[in-house]
């Protein structure tokens, strides 16, 4: 599988599980939400860098 491939696919499954979070309605949970999408952007940036 192609590196983008696997980085939207990544990308995608970390969005997801943000969005469940939200979908549960605790705004307890925003700053797991943030941690969540700002260590996946993270994570993606440091891979296309890699590459």
């Amino acid at each position: 599988m192609d590196q983008y491939q696997k980085l939207y696919a990544f990308l995608v499954g970390k969005i997801d599980d943000a969005l469940t979070i939200l979908d549960a309605g605790d705004p307890l949970d925003l700053p797991r939400v943030r941690d969540i999408l700002e260590s996946a952007l993270m994570e993606a940036e440091e891979q296309v860098i890699r590459d």
